[in-house]
């Protein structure tokens, strides 16, 4: 509970968004984040969650501008428990302003996890029913009174988020059918807003996304899971590497964080930049 009692809220829009943008004010300043882009340069934009914090703009910048014989820069969005339909509201905000040339969904994991311990709605932030279903009142007397946070970790003597997620039915079939669609749902929505704004390379912005690895350990969202990697086979814009990491040992810190120096990181950036630049070559 302690995440959900996190009074550092967000929400689904691009301007109140979690603890990763929170720590980094650069993100509620009106900068320009390609400011070190040549006039020149390709320019893409990926999104992800903690596990694409750590992905290296200049390395994969290194990477595809080798492959696409052209200098990229990367710019890397990605924070903390961030899912995919936060991104999408956060394409309305960037895209315009930037029109990058293309642009990379990293994830999938917290689309379909977060559910399962946060707020059960599929495509809700984390701790969205938190703020949209817990009273004012109630959520200053928590948040600002130690006595009040004990009774609340103790005895959910304020509010039980588990009759929300009763009602929801969080981890059932049904639920995790849901769970996948919106998955799928939010990547589709996600491609079509992005190639509504031009590239100079493309005409319009090229969109990719990727499913991203983690340990199947968890079985509260394992049919939502599979579900997802049976859908993306049919679909040309979005790219299975759930078993990029398979032959790669002692790589996890959990089930789905990888070592620093594990080499993993380094590793998820050369297939999805060779995959990228095969799909979107430079004529």
């Amino acid at each position: 509970q302690k995440a959900v009692l996190n009074s550092r809220e967000h929400v689904p829009y691009f301007g109140y968004m979690n603890l990763g943008l929170m720590e980094n004010k650069q993100y509620f300043d009106d900068v320009d984040f390609f400011k070190n882009a040549g006039k020149d340069d390709v320019k893409v934009a990926l999104f992800g969650g903690s596990t694409g914090q750590p992905l290296s703009e200049q390395y994969f910048s290194d990477k595809l501008s080798e492959k696409l014989h052209k200098k990229v820069t990367v710019k890397n969005f990605s924070a903390a428990a961030q899912i995919h339909r936060q991104h999408l509201h956060a394409l309305l905000e960037l895209l315009p302003k930037y029109n990058p040339d293309i642009v990379i969904f990293y994830g999938g994991f917290n689309d379909l996890w977060i559910g399962t311990w946060g707020d059960p709605r599929p495509g809700y932030p984390y701790n969205f029913y938190y703020i949209g279903e817990i009273p004012t009142a109630t959520r200053f007397f928590v948040e600002n009174s130690a006595f009040c946070i004990l009774l609340q970790e103790k005895f959910n003597l304020f509010f039980s988020k588990y009759d929300f997620w009763r009602n929801v039915g969080v981890c059932s079939d049904h639920w995790q059918e849901k769970d996948a669609y919106k998955y799928l749902e939010t990547i589709d929505l996600s491609k079509k807003v992005a190639e509504t704004f031009s590239s100079r390379y493309y005409g319009n912005t090229r969109f990719i996304a990727f499913y991203q690895p983690f340990q199947d350990i968890d079985p509260n969202f394992e049919k939502a899971h599979k579900e997802v990697r049976e859908k993306i086979k049919g679909l040309d814009y979005v790219y299975d590497i759930h078993n990029a990491y398979d032959g790669m040992k002692d790589i996890y810190v959990d089930i789905c964080h990888v070592k620093d120096d594990s080499g993993a990181n380094e590793h998820i950036i050369d297939v999805m930049s060779d995959i990228t630049a095969k799909k979107f070559p430079i004529k």
